[in-house]
């Protein structure tokens, strides 16, 4: 995203402007005349906008007005070098935010830039730990100020960290808010190793948590160290957690209470220390309750806790990371960034997000995709069908009832045969009695 937008003719003082911005770690572009400054405010809605007074033949006041109607929230501070009172005057009743007399200190347009756009806008090279996290909402800032109060109490913490839960709908940013908690804490040298435990075998789990050693079952012929080797020093992340079969949740809560691991086909076992964050959409109380889950290991996990906000709770983020996912795909598929009419942004904001920031980024990309022309118009802008708990659906099903139902035909077609129905599936037999037991299926 570019934040920062100058509109300046003198093409000196832009570059060095731009220069200064970016070392700090801003994203700045520069544009030289006033029909420039408006293509280039519609294109990039930037964070903020210094504006020349003098472009030429142009008037930065028309400038300014042309801008404010577009965005009547848009922060533009105006910059001259003729230091007119009533130019100054002008420039507030226009919405100016700010007015500087040239030549202006750098340090100046520095202090400008840190105070409208704080150090979550910078450049995503330049981010770290809670600035990671894109948004101007109420909810994101309290996101943010929680991450950095759980990374200082982790700092202070001696031995592992506490463990850190976090939840939150699909597609909400549960990895991100765990790499800002790395980012931001004591284990930001360590190394940040991330696993989804829905796709860990049954019958591998042990191997792939503890390691094994060489011998220990037929296909072991090498040792091979565990994610908690890996993540020692560091943060070990557990996407969702709630996914794991009865027996790895038994041997996590083991690992969680001695802080020691054996690897399979060991008779020592050795001390780890990795600090654990893990995630889950779903309702583990509920399913604590249900008996899917455990709550002893519940209660380990949540030592600590952080809610991921759903999108459709933070709406005045939309724009920002629509700005944001905009300028990435014009990176990645190296075109210009478009702008977005009126009526595209407006539906944007106006959607519901029940995929999150996921889902957001994959309309931003398909709309990017499709305005050749370089605008984003509102029928660029289309939504995949979904359900208020962020399931999608296809004609009616949710990815659920598409699970049950190819787990009830694989089993239909093997007359019950659990093995040949895992087989066919392309699971683990362990794998299929989990999901089994959880949709509450019957085989033989």
């Amino acid at each position: 995203m570019s934040q920062i937008l100058v509109v300046e003719d003198e093409e000196v003082l832009a570059r060095t402007i731009t220069r200064y911005l970016q070392k700090r770690g801003f994203t700045c572009q520069y544009v030289a005349t006033g029909a420039q400054g408006i293509e280039a405010y519609d294109r990039l809605l930037p964070a903020l906008t210094l504006l020349d007074y003098r472009l030429g033949n142009d008037n930065g006041l028309e400038v300014l007005r042309r801008i404010k109607v577009a965005n009547p929230e848009a922060q533009v501070v105006m910059m001259t070098g003729h230091g007119d009172v009533s130019v100054a005057v002008q420039a507030m009743k226009a919405g100016a935010r700010d007015f500087l007399t040239k030549p202006t200190p750098l340090s100046s347009i520095g202090a400008i830039a840190s105070e409208v756009i704080p150090q979550q806008y910078v450049a995503p090279a330049a981010r770290r730990g809670a600035a990671r996290i894109l948004g101007r909402s109420v909810l994101i800032t309290e996101l943010r100020a929680r991450i950095e109060r759980i990374a200082a109490a982790a700092a202070d913490c001696t031995g592992s960290p506490p463990s850190v839960l976090v939840t939150g709908e699909t597609g909400s940013g549960k990895e991100l808010i765990a790499r800002a908690l790395h980012e931001s804490g004591p284990r930001r040298d360590g190394p940040f190793v991330s696993v989804n435990c829905a796709a860990l075998p049954g019958d591998l789990i042990e191997s792939e948590l503890f390691g094994h050693e060489r011998g220990a079952f037929t296909d072991a012929r090498d040792a091979k160290a565990g994610l908690f080797d890996v993540a020692d020093g560091g943060v070990l992340f557990l996407d969702e957690v709630s996914e794991l079969s009865p027996l790895a949740q038994a041997k996590l809560l083991r690992v969680l209470e001695e802080r020691r691991i054996r690897p399979v086909g060991g008779t020592e076992e050795r001390a780890v220390d990795v600090w654990v964050i893990a995630a889950t959409n779903r309702d583990l109380v509920s399913q604590s309750q249900d008996g899917a889950f455990r709550s002893d290991l519940m209660f380990r996990l949540q030592v600590l806790w952080i809610d991921a906000p759903a999108l459709r709770d933070r709406s005045d983020d939309v724009l920002v990371l629509v700005s944001f996912f905009a300028e990435a795909m014009a990176r990645k598929y190296g075109r210009k960034a478009p702008s977005f009419a009126p009526e595209a942004r407006a539906r944007l904001v106006s959607h519901r997000w029940p995929g999150n920031v996921r889902e957001l980024r994959n309309v931003v990309e398909r709309a990017c995709l499709d305005a050749a022309d370089g605008t984003v118009e509102a029928d660029h802008i289309r939504f995949v069908s979904a359900k208020s708990d962020g399931q999608l659906e296809q004609n009616g099903l949710t990815l659920r009832d598409v699970e049950v139902k190819a787990l009830q035909s694989a089993l239909t077609q093997t007359g019950g045969n659990v093995s040949r129905a895992a087989t066919r599936l392309g699971v683990t037999r362990d794998t299929l009695r989990y999901r089994m037991e959880k949709f509450g299926l019957r085989g033989d």
